[in-house]
């Protein structure tokens, strides 16, 4: 009984690590990618819901005068065919800085907040170091060494 209870307890054990990897290797998210490395963005685990409200956070954007979000999104470096584009910071703050005031108005979900804080956040740090950013759509929230040694810019 000792083994078949240790045996039983690994397995579910395998199981939830399979599950919780699965769906990590399937989340999908709106991220800042820098020209370079800042040291200080901690927006690599975010964004998710910046991505799945995007056509509410543009149409507020629109209907008020300011660029939308996805002005400011460009093609991976990493994919072979996209063409990678660098915006200013300030621009793309304009727009972060307006949602984030409306906010209260248009009633923006929880986690669209806070990924708008955390892109807030970067982007002044970007500004005050005078490094351009785009958006990337990132799937999954892992990354390798190698493939940031690859890239043009960072996510961090």
């Amino acid at each position: 009984p000792g083994l078949a209870a240790t045996l039983l307890a690994l397995f579910l054990y395998h199981c939830f690590v399979v599950c919780v990897s699965v769906r990590d290797l399937f989340r999908v998210r709106l991220l800042p990618y820098f020209e370079r490395r800042l040291g200080g963005a901690d927006t690599w685990m975010h964004g998710e819901k910046l991505l799945w409200h995007s056509r509410l956070l543009d149409e507020t954007a629109i209907k008020h005068g300011v660029r939308p979000l996805s002005d400011f999104t460009s093609g991976d470096d990493m994919i072979h065919g996209e063409v990678l584009e660098w915006f200013v910071a300030d621009d793309a703050l304009r727009t972060v800085n307006y949602l984030l005031e409306t906010s209260g108005v248009t009633n923006f979900p929880d986690g669209v907040i806070s990924d708008l804080g955390k892109l807030q956040h970067a982007l002044k740090d970007a500004h005050s170091k005078d490094v351009r950013f785009c958006l990337l759509l990132r799937e999954g929230s892992s990354a390798s060494g190698a493939e940031m040694d690859q890239r043009q810019g960072s996510f961090f």
